[in-house]
């Protein structure tokens, strides 16, 4: 697929979601965008909170040393 027709397809998606939006009741809406917030921030979240910790010492087997 080539420049042109990536830019044609992602119009077009972009206007049928435009479409869609306005059947999709506003309390709905407001709720799926509150809860993928809240999904993208908790997964950032867990993964930004090991940031300065020891790393897990483990003990090394005969099979680790090769």
């Amino acid at each position: 697929m080539n420049a042109r027709n990536a830019e044609r397809l992602a119009d077009g998606l972009f206007r049928v979601g435009c479409r869609l939006k306005t059947l999709v009741p506003r309390r709905v809406r407001r709720n799926l965008d509150q809860r993928l917030f809240y999904a993208i921030f908790n997964l950032t979240r867990v993964t930004n909170d090991d940031y300065g910790q020891e790393p897990v010492r483990t003990k090394r087997t005969k099979r680790d040393r090769g």
